[in-house]
């Protein structure tokens, strides 16, 4: 792999993105609920670990008890990993009262904080889908997303954020698919889920769709295979 890419994690993904994301991009990973972001994302910071690049997973809705599920599913040692340095979880807390903008300024001092605490080179946000539930409009949701995506840059890291899409629309509420640098769209018919990377700015990239299967150890791609545009329409 090219030494100025990050490692997806995902068997068959990099071949799609040219070796690799481009470090320090923030990447959208849009899909509908069961499509296997949080399967992903985990992939990608243990791929991390693996190369010695310390993750922060960032969970605003997903509950504790399913995030240690996926990780003992796939046999993942995550609690390893923590006690290595090489993960780390933080919680965000959306539902506290008070100031949206005041709330905004901690939360970012706050995730600063663990990136340097852990030394994170990667960081997973899961998901930006539960910013609207705090913020209540688009254009708090942008400030706050805006934010966020200011702060991983200026730490360095290479990010994912999912987003719960709705009818294979790449972006929940407009604006995130638009601040982002990446994105990768998930799709799930009845025999089928596939993939797409939407847009990757700065790099040439594979513009078809791809079936992929999440195995006993998580997410597989198939470069080699296509599914057509029809089939993912035929399912809205």
């Amino acid at each position: 792999m090219p030494s100025e890419r990050v490692d997806s994690g995902i068997p068959g993904f990099n071949e799609l993105i040219n070796g690799g994301f481009i470090p320090q991009s923030q990447v959208l990973l849009s899909g509908e609920a069961g499509t296997g972001k949080t399967i992903f994302s985990l992939q990608y910071l243990l791929q991390g670990a693996k190369d010695n690049e310390p993750g922060l997973y960032i969970t605003l809705d997903e509950p504790e008890v399913n995030l240690a599920w996926n990780m003992r599913n796939f046999g993942w040692d995550f609690d390893r990993l923590a006690q290595n340095r090489l993960f780390s979880v933080y919680h965000m807390n959306v539902f506290k009262e008070g100031n949206v903008f005041e709330k905004i300024n901690n939360e970012m001092t706050q995730i600063e904080e663990e990136i340097e605490s852990v030394g994170a080179r990667r960081v997973v946000i899961d998901s930006v889908t539960a910013f609207s539930i705090w913020t209540g409009d688009n254009q708090l949701l942008r400030l706050m997303l805006s934010s966020t995506l200011d702060l991983l840059r200026r730490k360095h890291c290479t990010s994912i954020l999912t987003c719960e899409s709705l009818h294979n629309e790449a972006s929940r509420f407009g604006v995130e698919d638009f601040l982002c640098d990446a994105v990768v769209m998930l799709y799930m018919m009845p025999q089928l889920r596939a993939l797409r990377v939407k847009k990757m700015r700065g790099t040439k990239h594979d513009k078809a769709i791809h079936p992929y299967e999440i195995t006993d150890k998580g997410i597989e791609v198939d470069a080699r295979q296509q599914v057509l545009w029809e089939a993912i329409k035929a399912n809205q």
